[in-house]
């Protein structure tokens, strides 16, 4: 739900230049009333693009990189487009990004991740300038085909906001890469990517907009300000990519250690800490194989973080770590126990392996039925003057007493 709410965010975003088109008083403020805002904000999309980039090859994602990198350089195209290129050629000019970018971004993030100094990336890189460089030549060589491609309509009908129907698959074919790519890594990123699309296309419709001909300067601000919306988009989903690799746990999803140890710092006040371990879980393992642990854990972390109406923390191995503010140890050990009863209900059938590589459960063991049961120690703090890792030690001492007194239980810290 979370993650449906960001993307929500950057559509709004993205359509903000879309009513810019329609409602362009702003612009016309940012051109006439205040030129020092213009000119200061026409930078700001190059920083952080740049910011987006150089954190991508930080997360070692070259993907990221190019992509930030390919849109800087679509920034200053559009840009200086009214003096590169003769009025005559904008509309040739802008049909070729159109139905090009799109295709571009499907090679750019597509495919497996490459180190930056590989003939792979490399290769990529070429892959990515191909479209371009393909239309482009069909514009100089053979224009009367180029616009015989570019005016197909389905039943004659109008450009959809004077986009090319071709266009219009492209960007099909890009949503189509997205839902068959199965890299959690970077697919946050391409879903972000994906909207960003929306004011890089109201850009390029800038270039032969009515705006241009209306007032003067308008066009660029436009420009400007739709790359502000793919900077902000862009930038933020790669800062997404990187709190995830710094404070979740890239196999259930749920904050790791880490971002336990920063909570910890700065909790206070009425709190309860629960340490949590699932039970017989190395036994588990060897009798159906590391895949279907590693099940096993997701299935446990995602019952927890549904249950316990509290911040849920993968502590390290099978275990983990739930925190509640403002909590008292009765109220903690209810919801504990309501968690734990619930889940000893449930049932959890053995699958095979998604990965070839993955180990494989006997065949006799597939569609297994099994029961999963967790054990817990609840604490909270004895005085003000607790600190929080004594409160944590606490709780796993108490877990501890509930292991050694037969498991499947919640003991409270004595």
């Amino acid at each position: 739900m979370k993650n449906r709410g960001v993307l929500s965010a950057y559509f709004v975003i993205g359509c903000i230049p879309v009513l810019l088109w329609f409602w362009h008083w702003p612009l016309q403020y940012l051109v006439n009333g205040n030129k020092a805002l213009g000119d200061f904000l026409r930078y700001v999309p190059v920083l952080v693009l740049a910011g987006a980039g150089v954190m991508g090859f930080k997360l070692n994602q070259t993907r990221v990189l190019l992509s930030s990198f390919i849109c800087l350089a679509l920034y200053f195209i559009l840009h200086q487009s009214f003096s590169l290129f003769a009025p005559g050629n904008l509309a040739a000019v802008q049909d070729v990004l159109f139905i090009s970018v799109p295709l571009i971004f499907s090679l750019t993030v597509g495919g497996h991740e490459s180190p930056l100094m590989d003939r792979r990336f490399v290769r990529r890189l070429l892959l990515a300038g191909l479209p371009l460089l393909v239309l482009g030549g069909s514009v100089a060589l053979f224009p009367s085909s180029f616009q015989e491609i570019v005016r197909w309509a389905p039943g004659g009908w109008n450009r959809p906001f004077g986009i090319p129907w071709i266009s219009v698959g492209t960007i099909a074919l890009y949503g189509i890469s997205v839902w068959l790519s199965h890299d959690r890594r970077i697919r946050w990123y391409v879903f972000a990517l994906g909207l960003a699309l929306i004011p890089i296309m109201v850009a390029i419709r800038e270039l032969t907009g009515p705006n241009g001909a209306a007032l003067k300067g308008i066009p660029e601000a436009h420009i400007t300000t739709a790359f502000l919306a793919v900077s902000i988009i862009l930038f933020h989903a790669v800062f997404s990519m990187y709190w995830h690799r710094v404070y979740l746990d890239d196999l259930t999803g749920v904050p790791n250690r880490r971002a336990l140890e920063e909570e910890l710092q700065n909790v206070g006040g009425n709190y309860a800490l629960a340490m949590i371990d699932i039970d017989h879980f190395k036994e588990y393992n060897d009798r159906f194989g590391h895949e279907e642990g590693d099940n096993v854990l997701r299935m446990v972390a995602s019952h927890l973080e549904n249950e316990l109406a509290s911040r849920v923390y993968r502590y390290g191995g099978e275990e983990f770590c739930a925190l509640w503010r403002r909590n008292s140890i009765d109220g903690a050990f209810s919801v504990m126990e309501k968690a734990r009863i619930s889940l000893e209900k449930r049932v959890f059938h053995v699958r095979a392996p998604r990965n070839e590589g993955g180990s494989t459960p006997p065949d006799s063991a597939l569609g297994v039925a099994v029961g999963v049961t967790i054990s817990a120690g609840v604490a909270v703090p004895v005085s003000g003057k607790d600190e929080p890792e004594k409160v944590l030690r606490r709780a796993d001492e108490a877990l501890y007493e509930a292991k050694r007194t037969g498991r499947n239980c919640t003991v409270i810290a004595g």
